[in-house]
Order: structure tokens, then C-alpha cells, then sequence
């Protein structure tokens, strides 16, 4: 590679009839423009930009000295026209080799965001905006046009809120930084779509459920409790209510129906008629509550084996369960009142 380079410097003298001082211009080129820390810049190779369009770009934004040997540079390292179009971070600090490499390498810029476990689709949209990640009118178009954005959704996932509901997968995630809201939300659901191998949807069959009643119920589990070790137990509460065609009477879902994510619910709350309202309709909800994280997921395909029927907050973020009625209204009256 040194040879190379050399080669390159002697070829451009030789075109330029460069002197000493001329060859030792050159040489200084091969060299990064900061030699310290220097800093980074966000730099674009717009689709269908030759070397030597990169090479006057990368001058102009003062990330290389010569752009004449950045081009020569490319014809003996046999790289032009593999500078693949993209955002890059370049640092000032690197040299002409190191730039051309990570732009023939594509080595491109990402954004990394986070979406936590138990986000409804308008709060994940809202954190997506927050980010820059995308526009909110675009993404709330993609939300209800699912198909826009993939083609892996399960058949019963239509749902009476967003389509979307429930399918949003919570992880950190890395999107180039010309991602466009599509390709995000495509990220996430395929995400989604990764969790689900044969062997867990053999489980959900096993249980009864379909995907999109898992990723409910999951939702709910989510919503219902911050306790890793209570999320099984927490399912099989809700497994057993099912069983005994008990509603589910869960919170989590009047506070989903009634856009009420924080303060306590009324009387009057519980009594709203809405499908999403465990309290008034039995069974599952028409769909998602919240996007729930995997061990939410799997807390609803290996539910604990419990006794009980019932369960309360403590105040702490724990539960107190209760196998009868009864022993529930003490724990009420211990809690709660």
C-alpha cells in the first residue's frame, strides 16, 4: 500500500512537472488535514456522484488537502466508482486512505434510538418525532396504512385502535441516518417478526392463542406490572380468569380505552363502554394494549402455574394475590384503603 501510495504522489508530479516543493505539497496531501483529535463531520455521497464530485466535496468541507490525489488515489486502488452513496461520519483527523476505504466499504452513519417495553403506538410515534427520526404526520399515515410498511403483520392483526398496536417491538435500534419512517418502522416489526420462531409460535398454538392474542395479552401483562418475577404469575391469573370465564377486570385496559395513562380510575371509568374495557366485556380486548417487551411475550406463552384468581397493588410495585374473592377484599382493604 505504501508503494502505492508513493506511485500516486510520483504519478501526480509527473503530470503536474512539480518541483520539490511541489512533491513535498503532495506528499502532505496523503496526510489527514487534523492531525490531532480533529472533529466529525456528517458528510453525504448523493446517489450517482463520481470520485471526482466526492473528491471536490470532501475539499469543500475540508476533510482532505488535495483533491487531485484523492481521485488518483481511487484509480490505483481500483476504487472509483465504489464510493456507495450514503451519510458518513468522517473524521478530520483521517487521512485520504482511511476516507476513501470507509466509503468504498460503505461504513455509513446510524442514529441509535431506544423504544421501551410498554409504549402505546401514539407514545412510540411521539419518541420516534422527539428524535428526528421522522415526521409525524408521516408516521401516523403509516400506522393506519400497515402495508406501506410490511409484509410480515399476522392475519387477525387488525385492531379497533392503531394497526399497528402491539407489533412496534421495544429494543435499541441503529437506522442509517437517511432511514425514512418506513424503513423504521419496518425495523421494528421485523424485529418483532424475529421473536416469533417456530418453536414460540408451536407454544402460543399450544396455548390456545393465535399470535395477535398473545401480543394482547402479553400488552396487558406488560402494563399491569414493573416486577420481572410477577409478569408468569401476573399471566396466570389472567389464564385462569379465562378459564373460569371470569372478565379480566384489568386496569391497564380502561386506562388504554380511555387515553388515561397515569392518575387513579374512577368508578365512572371503569363503566365505560368500550371493547377495550375489560371490566364490561369479557375475554380478550380487540387487540394491543402497548407494545409488550419479550419477557412480557414469554411470561404469556410459560405462565406460571398459580391458584389464584385475583391480585392488587401493593404501592410499591409489587402484588398481592388472592384466590378468592373474599381474600382479594382483604387485600383491598389492606392496600387500598
Amino acid at each position: 500500500m505504501r508503494c502505492l501510495i508513493t506511485i500516486a504522489i510520483f504519478l501526480v508530479a509527473g503530470v503536474l512537472g512539480t518541483t520539490y516543493l511541489g512533491f513535498t505539497m503532495l506528499q502532505s496531501g496523503l496526510e489527514p488535514v487534523d492531525a490531532g483529535q480533529g472533529q466529525t463531520v456528517f458528510f453525504e455521497v448523493v446517489p450517482g456522484s463520481t470520485t471526482w464530485d466526492v473528491a471536490h466535496q470532501l475539499d469543500a468541507q475540508d476533510l482532505i488537502k488535495n483533491p487531485t490525489l484523492f481521485i488518483v488515489l481511487g484509480r490505483l486502488l481500483d476504487l472509483e466508482g465504489d464510493l456507495q452513496a450514503g451519510w458518513y461520519q468522517i473524521s478530520s483527523s483521517a487521512s485520504p486512505l482511511e476516507i476513501m476505504r470507509q466509503l468504498a466499504r460503505g461504513e455509513m452513519a446510524h442514529r441509535t434510538f431506544t423504544i421501551p417495553e410498554g409504549l402505546t403506538a401514539v407514545q412510540t410515534k411521539e419518541r420516534l418525532v422527539a428524535a428526528g427520526l421522522g415526521d409525524p404526520t408521516t408516521f401516523s399515515e403509516l400506522f393506519e396504512d400497515p402495508a406501506r410498511v410490511s409484509d410480515w403483520l399476522p392475519a387477525d392483526f387488525e385492531s379497533e385502535k392503531s394497526p399497528l398496536e402491539g407489533y412496534l417491538h421495544p429494543d435499541t435500534y441503529q437506522v442509517p441516518m437517511d432511514a425514512d419512517e418506513a424503513t423504521i418502522l419496518d425495523l421494528m416489526i421485523a424485529n418483532f417478526a424475529d421473536f416469533w420462531d417456530p418453536a414460540r409460535l408451536d407454544r402460543a398454538r399450544k396455548r390456545g392463542l393465535t399470535v395477535h392474542q398473545a401480543v394482547t395479552l402479553a400488552s396487558i401483562v406488560e402494563r399491569e406490572t414493573v416486577r420481572p418475577n410477577e409478569r408468569p404469575m401476573v399471566a396466570g391469573v389472567f389464564f385462569n380468569r379465562l378459564k373460569a370465564e371470569m372478565k379480566l377486570e384489568a386496569c391497564a385496559t380502561v386506562r388504554f380505552a380511555l387515553a388515561k395513562p397515569e392518575g387513579a380510575l374512577t368508578e365512572v371509568d371503569l363503566l365505560v363502554d368500550d371493547l377495550y374495557n375489560t371490566y364490561r366485556h369479557p375475554g380478550l380486548p380487540p387487540g394491543p394494549i402497548a407494545s409488550p417487551g419479550s419477557a412480557s411475550l414469554e411470561a404469556v406463552l410459560h405462565p406460571a402455574s398459580v391458584p389464584y384468581y385475583y391480585f392488587v397493588a401493593r404501592g410499591d410495585g409489587s402484588h398481592a394475590f388472592a384466590v378468592t374473592y373474599q381474600e382479594h377484599l382483604a387485600n383491598i382493604a389492606k392496600y387500598l384503603e
